[in-house]
């Protein structure tokens, strides 16, 4: 899991910010600032918002806990698969099929050229779970005293509500 303490963070840490109102939202260090007194440092945090957007806030690394090392934003990760695999068909009766898309050998993407190259097929399973696993660590940073399958539940409905 994270970290809550007295460690001082260094900007570009992935943080849970607990708010006045016990809800808990998940940023990035944008800065740290060294009080001039010679106090504890403070921070901009910039906290992710509906939609993909941003707000800042000075705080105190109290209300800060860092997310476990590695693991990046699980939107982002999802952004990146599914700019590399096509769902051409779903099939419900077979649980749904995912297909890479097919490229043209002369075109650009089969060059090099334009965007990624595609996920090949016996990738998909692994993507996924990394994917999963980023969720999971978003999760457990925002609620820390859950289940990790509650946690994670409860990160997908917020998600899914949010993007209504």
């Amino acid at each position: 899991g994270g970290s809550g303490g007295d460690e001082a963070l260094a900007a570009g840490t992935r943080v849970a910010h607990e708010g006045s109102d016990g809800v808990r939202r998940l940023g990035v260090v944008a800065q740290v600032h060294a009080d001039a007194g010679g106090g504890p440092p403070y921070y901009t945090v910039a906290l992710e918002g509906a939609e993909g957007s941003l707000s800042e806030r000075s705080t105190e690394r109290g209300r800060l806990s860092s997310l476990s090392a590695g693991w990046p934003p699980f939107a982002e990760v999802v952004r990146a698969i599914l700019g590399r695999v096509a769902l051409t068909r779903l099939d419900h009766a077979a649980g749904g099929v995912w297909e890479v898309p097919l490229l043209d050998p002369g075109s650009a993407e089969a060059e090099g050229g334009e965007g990624p190259p595609p996920l090949p097929t016996q990738a998909t399973g692994e993507a996924l779970r990394y994917a999963l696993d980023c969720l999971r660590a978003e999760a457990v940073a925002l609620l820390p005293g859950e289940p990790p399958e509650t946690a994670v539940g409860s990160r997908l409905a917020g998600m899914l509500r949010a993007s209504g």
